[in-house]
């Protein structure tokens, strides 16, 4: 078989967090130039290997004794990720994969410290994809996400997913959590053919003279974690789907002024309902920077660390930091149009 190599972009939520770990509530979320890269080939033995630039020891199984998906394993996601498959497979009376071979390579770390784009979500969303190439499965864009979904579902055990959707669609989407309360976890992907109830997915296009910064804090935060210290009140979600909705259309009609007046107003909200440590001193430092520039840009993320982002016309340089700043492209690889529900 060919050697298939796939790309998949990280993520940075621009608007919603908080709000989309509850179903039906809408956050924006852009995939970015900083991801990683899978080759997945033919292995010349009767066992398969994995091996990736972030974990120092290789990991060998035989496909058709698939070690278990172990929480405190390295290798977690992916092989999460090649359960869900097989899984499919199964269920759907297709022949079962064969050995192979995948390397990974990430830059979605850095020397300092994490970057927080999404490296658990690119990496299952990166093995699902492969391996439909590999083997020439012919899934469509919905099933790649449900599979890389529950895959990383069954090792996180919660999650919005957003990640995991701007992993599989690229560039801009405006995006609703869906509500699985219904199946039984573990997951198994004979769900993969049901509805999704609350799911939405929406292509947006992103103007041209718009320019994404990435202000990282290289401190890894969680936002499952941050929320067992915090009761959110209805109102929040409530004035969150108000502030995408307006988010949404700024974008659509490239007001750059009107994105910036609602990307304030969500970070004034979370910055509302959620601690004071929320912000840190490296986050509150690009805040105050975006404030006195009188720029787009906020907390991206869970806060407590993460990242903050800037949006910039381009015509218009960035005034000096004393922080670092990262300029990124959107990932727009795939184009796709329409609503996905």
């Amino acid at each position: 078989m060919n050697k298939i190599k796939i790309t998949t972009p990280g993520k940075l939520f621009l608007a919603g967090e908080y709000a989309i770990t509850q179903p039906g509530n809408l956050a924006i979320v852009a995939a970015i130039n900083l991801g990683l890269t899978l080759t997945i080939s033919e292995t010349h033995n009767n066992m398969s290997t994995m091996t990736s630039n972030l974990i120092e020891s290789p990991l060998t199984f035989n496909i058709d004794h698939l070690p278990n998906t172990v929480a405190d394993t390295k290798w977690c996601y992916a092989l999460s990720a090649v359960h869900i498959v097989q899984d499919y497979m199964y269920h759907h009376q297709k022949p079962l994969l064969k050995e192979f071979n995948i390397n990974i390579n990430s830059d979605l770390d850095h020397s300092t410290g994490k970057l927080g784009l999404g490296s658990s979500a690119a990496v299952v969303v990166a093995v699902v994809e492969g391996l439909d190439r590999y083997f020439k499965l012919h899934l469509s864009r919905i099933q790649l996400f449900k599979l890389a979904a529950l895959a990383h579902l069954n090792v996180q055990q919660s999650g919005s997913l957003g990640d995991i959707a701007v992993g599989v669609y690229h560039g801009i989407i405006a995006y609703s959590s869906p509500d699985l309360s219904k199946f039984e976890q573990p997951y198994t992907a004979k769900i993969v053919d049901s509805p999704w109830y609350g799911l939405h997915i929406e292509p947006l296009t992103w103007p041209m003279n718009w320019q994404l910064y990435l202000a990282p804090t290289y401190q890894a935060a969680s936002t499952k974690k941050a929320l067992k210290s915090v009761q959110i009140p209805a109102v929040f979600y409530k004035q969150n789907i108000t502030i995408i909705d307006k988010i949404t259309i700024a974008i659509k009609s490239q007001n750059y002024q009107q994105l910036k007046q609602y990307i304030a107003y969500n970070q004034a909200l979370l910055t509302e309902y959620l601690p004071a440590a929320y912000s840190t001193s490296k986050l509150a430092t690009v805040l105050s920077y975006i404030q006195q520039h009188q720029l787009a840009g906020k907390i991206s993320g869970a806060g407590f660390g993460d990242n903050a982002y800037i949006i910039a016309l381009t015509q218009e340089p960035l005034p000096a930091t004393n922080f670092d700043v990262l300029p990124v492209t959107i990932y727009e690889d795939l184009k796709i149009g329409g609503n996905y529900d």
